[in-house]
């Protein structure tokens, strides 16, 4: 009796011509760097934030932070995605 080995396959979803949204993993707070950068770039990105109010011994102080810490979304094709690999911030 023979054992025939499946052998798995990678998937990757990237397109070379249809732009697809991925979720790219950021290194601690430097999601807005990251965003910044992509702008520059001119991918696609997003970046949710929210707005809260911290409160300080003499003063509130209203911020924006990332609604999903350590995380943006970036809609790119295949010939983009080492463009954003390279940013030293995205893990």
């Amino acid at each position: 009796m023979s054992t025939k080995k499946s052998e798995i396959t990678p998937i990757n979803h990237l397109d070379s011509d249809e732009y697809k949204w991925f979720a790219i993993h950021t290194r601690y707070k430097r999601e807005k760097q990251v965003s910044k950068r992509l702008d520059a770039a001119k991918i696609e990105n997003y970046l949710p934030l929210q707005h809260v109010a911290r409160k300080y011994a003499s003063k509130v102080k209203h911020v924006e932070l990332p609604l999903i810490p350590c995380f943006n979304f970036v809609k790119i094709v295949k010939s983009e995605y080492i463009q954003v690999l390279n940013d030293p911030d995205v893990v």
